[in-house]
């Protein structure tokens, strides 16, 4: 699933810039993304664990060879391994956009380099790390978001399933429709209390429309499966949560109410347009 080399995402960087050598950047000057990166990787390299943690967000989610690894706890157990083994990273090049900091990277193991790349990426949100590994695995960032938010909720923390929704997300569910994220969290919470547990399985991305098989479970039991869960993420962030028959009731938004109506008046000018021609061939015969 992840890119197989031997990129261990950013977790510990040494910032070369020529005739300057290593640039420190103060934890508390750290609040555009790039300053961001740059903070956590040098408190990283510097064997501060902790100062590192402290720009990685409750639910970041970090790819890479060694695995997926889903929330700060389990952030820092591989932050924690990488740092035993030796790994040491220099970087160059940082672009940010919008919050997505790509860069190019080499990897360092007892100073020796082992591996070179131009897509390292690293994902901002506000001031914290919401995401770590390369544009390859950027691809399975949104399968790991729907796994992350059912793991939390399944294991009742419901404030870290929450932080994976969008504002605007939209539940469409047995239990009704739930628009926006205190409805949903209201949902989840009411769910809980009755005892459903999720299992999902065999999860397929395209484009961040995540779908998957199901076993909705109660005291053990399982009361329904089926194989179209369906959970949509735009930005590592869970926008729709239903199946793929729900999701025909989710409501359209302008821009496809225009692209309707453009395909409408399409279609109805080419039937004028033909029954114009139509009506002209009569009259000419």
């Amino acid at each position: 699933m992840f890119a197989k080399k031997f990129f261990y995402g950013v977790l510990a960087l040494v910032l070369v810039v020529p005739g300057l050598g290593l640039l420190a950047v103060p934890a508390n000057a750290a609040t555009d993304p790039i300053s961001v990166v740059r903070a956590y990787l040098d408190a990283y390299n510097a064997g501060d664990i902790d100062g590192a943690m402290g720009y990685v967000a409750d639910n970041a989610i970090f790819l890479n060879p060694t695995g997926a690894y889903l929330g700060k706890a389990r952030v820092r157990e591989n932050l924690e391994a990488i740092k035993k083994d030796g790994f040491a990273f220099e970087y160059s090049n940082l672009v940010n956009v919008q919050g997505r900091v790509v860069y190019s990277y080499k990897v360092i193991i007892g100073g020796v380099s082992v591996e070179t790349g131009d897509g390292g990426l690293t994902i901002v949100r506000g001031d914290k790390i919401v995401f770590d590994g390369t544009t390859d695995t950027e691809k399975d960032w949104a399968p790991a978001v729907v796994k992350a938010y059912y793991d939390a909720y399944n294991a009742g923390d419901l404030d870290l399933a929450a932080s994976y929704l969008a504002d605007d997300v939209i539940f469409i569910n047995p239990t009704g429709t739930h628009q926006g994220k205190d409805a949903a969290r209201t949902n989840l919470e009411a769910i809980k209390k009755d005892g459903l547990r999720f299992d999902i399985f065999d999860l397929k991305n395209t484009n961040g429309r995540v779908q998957y098989s199901y076993k909705v479970n109660i005291a053990g039991e399982t009361v329904e499966t089926g194989t179209g869960g369906l959970t949509t993420v735009k930005n590592g962030l869970i926008v729709f949560d239903g199946t793929t028959e729900t999701e025909a009731q989710l409501p359209t938004t302008g821009a496809e109410s225009l692209m309707n109506a453009l395909w409408l008046a399409a279609v109805i000018g080419a039937m004028l347009i033909a029954l114009g021609a139509f009506l002209l061939k009569l009259r000419i015969a």
